[in-house]
C-alpha cells in the first residue's frame, strides 16, 4: 500500500491539541481537578452508605436461593398468540423481544459495570434496609422511583429496568421477585455476582419454582426438577412483551429527567386488562372459561395517540447514564424535576432526541410529511414502494416509510393459526385452539374460541408489523435461542422454525427455509439478518462524483466522498459508540493495484484470548486507526470499587496507521479514515494519572488535557455524539492522496497502467472487537470475579460478529496523465 505519507504513531498521548472547549476546563482546573480526584472516594462513600443486609446469591445453586415461583402468567405474550399469532411470531424475532435478556454482550456490559460500581446496577426494592448517605431509605429502583433525587435511585436496576420492566415491578412482591438484591458498596462480592440471564429459568413443578444453573451464564440442567435442561420463563424472557407496549399509560414526566418522557424507560406501565392499541372502536374481545375477556380493547384517543406517535418510543430509545456531579465534563446537564438537582447525567444513546431535532420530525422533509419511528421499523419498509429525492448533490432512491399492511388483527372467526393464504404462522400453534393442549408453551394455556366476543366479524385494516427490524442480530446459536427462549424462535439466519415431539414428529406448523428465501405473507423475508441488511442498504448513500478527474505521478490529486443518513435519526445511532460504519476506499488502476486504501483491518494474533496465531478471518478485527486493549480488572480478596483492580481503562492505546478521524478532527489533515461511530471518551486533566506505564515502568500522567477513547460506559466522563451521519445532511470528506513519482514505481518493480478506479462502499460493524474483548476477559477467570461467567469467548466472536458490508458504494474513474508533476500540492 502507498500512503499519501508515511505516519508515526503517537503511542502516550495522541492529542497534543485537544478542543478549544476543554480550555475552560483547564481554566476551571483546581475545581474540577478536586471533583475529579475525590470520584472514587465518592464511589466509596455511596456505596458504603448502600451496604445491604441482602446476601448475594451464591453461585453452587444451593436450595431457597430466591423466593421467586412463577405464578399465573396473564400478561405473559404467549397467552396473546391464541388471537394474534402473526404479532406473536413476529415479535418472537424482535431482538428487544426476549433476545435482549439472554445477550451475551448485554449481560456481559451489565456485569462489567456491577464489577466497577459494586453491584450498584442491580435493582432494589420497597423492602429494601439499604439508606442513602443522608440517612434516608434506598428502597426504590429506576423504575420505581417517583421523582430522582439522588444518583442511586437512578442507577438501582438501571440495565435491568429497559430490559425488563415487567418483571422489576412484579419484584415488588417477595414471591414473584426474579432478580434478587444483592449486597453493594465494599461488601460486594464480585465472586459471587450472577449474570442477568441466570435467574429466568424455571422447573417442571406445580407451581414452577426458580432453579439457577450450577455453573453462571450456563444452563441449568436438572433431571429431577427439569427432566434435562430447564425451560426459560414464559413471562420474563420475552423482555419487552406485549404488555410493556400494549399496557402504556402515556409518558412518565416526572422520571425523565428533562421532564419531557425521554430516556430510562420514562413511561407508565398499568398492570390491567386494557390494552391500547392503534384503532378507533375497537371490537370487543373473546372470553375463555377461566378469565372471562381476555383484555378490553382502550377506547382512550390519548393512549392511542401516544402508542401511535414517536414519542412512544422515547421512554427506552434515549438512554442517559446518571452520575454525580459534575457528570459529563463538555455537557452540563442535570435532572430539572424538583429535588433532582444533585443528579446530573451524560447522553448514551441519543436515538429519540435524534428523530426530534431531525428533518423527519417536521414536514420540511422529501416526503412532505412527519415520518415517526412506527414508519420505517412497524410497517413494509423496505419491501414497498420506492421514493425518488434529492440529497445535497445526490439523487436517492430508496424504500418509502409509512406504508403498512393491510390484513385482519386478530383471528377472524374460530381461530387458527394459518394466514390468509392457509400457511402457518409458526411452530406450536395448529390448526385448533379449542384444547387446553393446543398451545403448549406451559404453563400458558386457554380455551378461548374466538378472537371476539360472540365470533363479531373483524374488518381488514392498516396493521404494524411486529418485526421491529433493527441493526441488531443475536450473537447466539439458534439451538441456544430455542433452548432459552422456547422451541417457537426463529433461526435468524433463515427464518426456519422447526420443533419435533419426543417421537420424533414435526409440528404442523413448521416453517423449513432452509433452502429457497422465505417470505411472509406480506413478501417480507423471515429471516431476521436478511431484514437487517436490507434496512442497512436503505439507510446511507454516498457519492464520489466531486472527486478531481485526473491526476499525475508524483502530485496530489484529491478524492471527494458525500455521506448522507437516509435516516430518521443519525447513523449509526442507538448504541451509536460501539456500532460501526465506515468507509472503505481504494484506488487502484486496471491491475488491480493498490495505489492507496482506508477502512481496512489487519489479521493479527491476540493472546489475551487465546488467538495465537492469526486466524484469516477479519471481521473479528478492529479498524487500523487505533489499537487499544482494555484492562479487564482482576480478583482480589478485599473488594475495593473504582478502576484499579475492576478494569475498564486502556491497558494499551495507539494510533494506528489509518488514523483519519483524529488527523481529520484534531489536525486538520485530509487523510485516513472516515469513521461515522461515536465514541465514549475520558478526559484527563493535568496530573491525572492514565492507568498505564511507560517503557520504563512509570505511571504515565497527564501533563496537559488529554483525550481518550473508552469502550467503557461507566469509567467515561464525557462523549462524543456528533462523529456520526446526521439525518438528510450531506457531509463531504476529502482525501489528499498523493502519488509516487515515476522513478519511485520503477524501484518498486511497478507500472500503473490505465486509469485510476476510486471505489467507496459504507461499511457496517456490529459491535468493535475491542469492546467485545473486554467482555470476554473481564467475564473469564481473568477478571474480578475470579471465575468464567460463560458469556462469550474468542470463537464467540469469530463465528457471531460479522460486518454487513457494502451497504452503499460509489465509483469513479480518475484520467492518469502522462508525466511526472511539477508540483505535489493539494488540488481545490
Amino acid at each position: 500500500m502507498l500512503n499519501s505519507r508515511p505516519k508515526i504513531a503517537r503511542v502516550t498521548c495522541r492529542f497534543a491539541r485537544v478542543r478549544a472547549t476543554l480550555l475552560a476546563i483547564i481554566k476551571k482546573r483546581s475545581q474540577v481537578m478536586g471533583v475529579r480526584k475525590t470520584i472514587v472516594t465518592l464511589i466509596v462513600t455511596l456505596l458504603a452508605a448502600t451496604t445491604g443486609l441482602f446476601a448475594q446469591t451464591p453461585v453452587g445453586n444451593p436450595p431457597s436461593v430466591s423466593p421467586f415461583q412463577q405464578v399465573p402468567l396473564g400478561d405473559a405474550s404467549g397467552e396473546c398468540k391464541a388471537c394474534h399469532p402473526r404479532q406473536y411470531f413476529e415479535m418472537k424475532q424482535a431482538v428487544h423481544f426476549g433476545y435482549r435478556n439472554i445477550s451475551p454482550l448485554f449481560n456481559g456490559l451489565e456485569v462489567a459495570g456491577n464489577f466497577l460500581t459494586g453491584g450498584l446496577l442491580r435493582p432494589v426494592y420497597g423492602d429494601s434496609k439499604k439508606v442513602l448517605s443522608d440517612g434516608t431509605p434506598l428502597n426504590t429502583n429506576m423504575f420505581t422511583t417517583p421523582v430522582f433525587k439522588d444518583v442511586l435511585q437512578a442507577t438501582a436496576g438501571f440495565c435491568y429496568t429497559c430490559h425488563q420492566a415487567l418483571m422489576e415491578l412484579k419484584g415488588e412482591d417477595p414471591n414473584q421477585r426474579e432478580v434478587p438484591e444483592i449486597a453493594t458498596g465494599l461488601d460486594f462480592r464480585p465472586d459471587l455476582l450472577r449474570p442477568l440471564r441466570d435467574y429466568h429459568f424455571i422447573d417442571n413443578g406445580t407451581p414452577a419454582q426458580q432453579i439457577l444453573p450450577d455453573d453462571p451464564g450456563l444452563i441449568p440442567v436438572d433431571q429431577d426438577r427439569c427432566g434435562g435442561p430447564c425451560p426459560g420463563s414464559p413471562l420474563s424472557t420475552t423482555g419487552i412483551t406485549c404488555d410493556t407496549c400494549h399496557n402504556t399509560g402515556g409518558p412518565d414526566l416526572s422520571r425523565s429527567f428533562q421532564h419531557d418522557g425521554f430516556a430510562n424507560m420514562g413511561m407508565l406501565l398499568n398492570q390491567t386488562k386494557e390494552k391500547v392499541g392503534q384503532f378507533l372502536f375497537p371490537v370487543a374481545t373473546g372470553r375463555d372459561s377461566v378469565t372471562g375477556a381476555f383484555h378490553v380493547a382502550s377506547n382512550d384517543p390519548a393512549k392511542m395517540d401516544y402508542i401511535k406517535n414517536a414519542s412512544f418510543c422515547n421512554a427506552c430509545h434515549d438512554v442517559r447514564i446518571p452520575r454525580p456531579l459534575p457528570g459529563d465534563l463538555q455537557h452540563n446537564e442535570v435532572n430539572v424535576n424538583p429535588g433532582g438537582s444533585n443528579v446530573s447525567y451524560y447522553r448514551l444513546e441519543n436515538l429519540s432526541t435524534e428523530w426530534q431535532t431531525g428533518p423527519l420530525s417536521g414536514t420540511n422533509n422529501p416526503f412532505g410529511r412527519v415520518v415517526v419511528c412506527q414508519d420505517c421499523h412497524t410497517s413494509l419498509f423496505p419491501y414497498n414502494s420506492t421514493s425518488t429525492y434529492q440529497v445535497g448533490d445526490m439523487t436517492v432512491t430508496a424504500a418509502t416509510p409509512g406504508e403498512f399492511p393491510i390484513t385482519y388483527a386478530a383471528v377472524p372467526g374460530p381461530l387458527s393459526c394459518q394466514n390468509s393464504q392457509g400457511d402457518f404462522f409458526g411452530i406450536l400453534c395448529s390448526n385448533t385452539v379449542s384444547t387446553a393442549a393446543a398451545f403448549d408453551n406451559p404453563p400458558l394455556t386457554t380455551d378461548i374460541q374466538y378472537s371476539t366476543d360472540n365470533n363479531f366479524p373483524l374488518q381488514q385494516r392498516v396493521v404494524s408489523s411486529h418485526y421491529f427490524t433493527g441493526v441488531d442480530v443475536p450473537l447466539v446459536s439458534f439451538d441456544e435461542l430455542k433452548a432459552r427462549l422456547g422451541p417457537d424462535s426463529s433461526n435468524p439466519d433463515n427464518g426456519t422454525t422447526q420443533f419435533f415431539d419426543a417421537d420424533g414428529n414435526p409440528d404442523p406448523g413448521n416453517i423449513d427455509c432452509s433452502g429457497a428465501p422465505c417470505l411472509n405473507e406480506f413478501g417480507q423475508p423471515r429471516a431476521l439478518k436478511t431484514r437487517r441488511e436490507d434496512l442497512l442498504k436503505n439507510a446511507v448513500r454516498v457519492s464520489l462524483k466531486q472527486t478531481d478527474t485526473s491526476a499525475r505521478l508524483g502530485g496530489t490529486f484529491v478524492v471527494r466522498l458525500e455521506a448522507a443518513a437516509l435516516t430518521g435519526h443519525r447513523f449509526p445511532a442507538g448504541l451509536s459508540q460501539e456500532r460501526t460504519a465506515y468507509i472503505e476506499l481504494t484506488v487502484t488502476d486496471d491491475n488491480g493495484f493498490v495505489v492507496y486504501q482506508s477502512g481496512y483491518a489487519v489479521d493479527k494474533p491476540h493472546p489475551q484470548t487465546g488467538e495465537l496465531q492469526p486466524d484469516g478471518n477479519l471481521d473479528d478485527e478492529d479498524l487500523e486507526h487505533v489499537h487499544i486493549v482494555v484492562d479487564p480488572g482482576k480478583n482480589t480478596n478485599v473488594y475495593q470499587p473504582g478502576p484499579e483492580t475492576n478494569g475498564h481503562r486502556n491497558q494499551v492505546f495507539e494510533e494506528g496507521p489509518d488514523n483519519g478521524p483524529e488527523e481529520r478532527l484534531y489536525f486538520g489533515s485530509d487523510e485516513g479514515l472516515v469513521l461515522f461511530r461515536n465514541e465514549l471518551q475520558r478526559i484527563f486533566l493535568p496530573g491525572e494519572g492514565v492507568g498505564r506505564t511507560d517503557a520504563n515502568g512509570n505511571p504515565i500522567v497527564a501533563n496537559t488535557p488529554h483525550l481518550e477513547e473508552l469502550v467503557s460506559a461507566d469509567l467515561n466522563n464525557t462523549v462524543d455524539n456528533y462523529r456520526s451521519l446526521q439525518p438528510l445532511h450531506p457531509r463531504s470528506f476529502r482525501y489528499n492522496i498523493t502519488l509516487p513519482t515515476q522513478q519511485e514505481l520503477a524501484e518498486m518493480g511497478v507500472t500503473l497502467k490505465g486509469s485510476l478506479h476510486v471505489h467507496a462502499q459504507v461499511n457496517f460493524e456490529h459491535f468493535p472487537p475491542m469492546m467485545v474483548r473486554f467482555i470476554v476477559r473481564t467475564t473469564s477467570p481473568e477478571g474480578p470475579s475470579g471465575r468464567d461467567l460463560n458469556l462469550f469467548k474468542e470463537a464467540d466472536l469469530d463465528t457471531f460478529v460479522k460486518n454487513v458490508r457494502n451497504v452503499a458504494s460509489d465509483d469513479f474513474t480518475v484520467n492518469l496523465l502522462t508525466g511526472n508533476s511539477v508540483s505535489a500540492s493539494p488540488s481545490h
